[in-house]
């Protein structure tokens, strides 16, 4: 769940339902595959449905686990999804799906405006192992922090990282 500075509240969650309420002009009005994740944003005083969106790949499953709501109003969603299809956008930092050794779940972060009806980038962030965001935290400059677990190693980091040494 997130807040935005003027009240309205999204939410994110993993759907199996056929019928979730979707709102016109939504990134999808449909599920792709067996189970997908929602997103979903309310007005401040939760008496209408501003957005609504499925998202997800069509031969897997989204778990999502972490969100924000961007200063300008666009929904960032985080979470571990073993679609090998995820809808990831040219641009993205990794285009791949890396698999993993038991649940093969892959991290992932996406983009959204706020009316959940335009993509804005969305990519896999991912090892052979399993990595799991499970927080994320905005900067003022619109950068972003991912916290969550892994299972294995070849996680991609920074030079001179806390605990990390500078050669990786």
């Amino acid at each position: 769940m997130a807040i935005a500075a003027n009240g309205e509240v999204a939410v994110s969650g993993h759907v199996h339902s056929l019928n979730f309420p979707t709102t016109p002009g939504c990134y999808s009005n449909t599920r792709r595959a067996f189970s997908d994740l929602f997103l979903t944003r309310f007005a401040a005083d939760g008496a209408s449905l501003l957005a609504s969106t499925y998202f997800g790949g069509a031969d897997g499953e989204e778990y999502p686990h972490a969100m924000a709501i961007a200063p300008g109003g666009d929904m960032i969603v985080a979470g571990a999804t073993d679609s090998n299809d995820l809808p990831v956008t040219a641009s993205a930092y990794d285009l791949s799906f890396n698999g993993g050794s038991e649940h093969l779940a892959d991290g992932f972060v996406a983009r959204f405006d706020s009316t959940a009806g335009i993509l804005r980038w969305c990519t896999y962030l991912g090892t052979p192992a399993n990595e799991y965001p499970r927080g994320m935290a905005l900067h003022f400059d619109g950068s972003m922090t991912l916290t969550g677990t892994i299972d294995g190693p070849g996680l991609p980091t920074t030079p001179a990282m806390f605990g990390v040494p500078a050669s990786n």
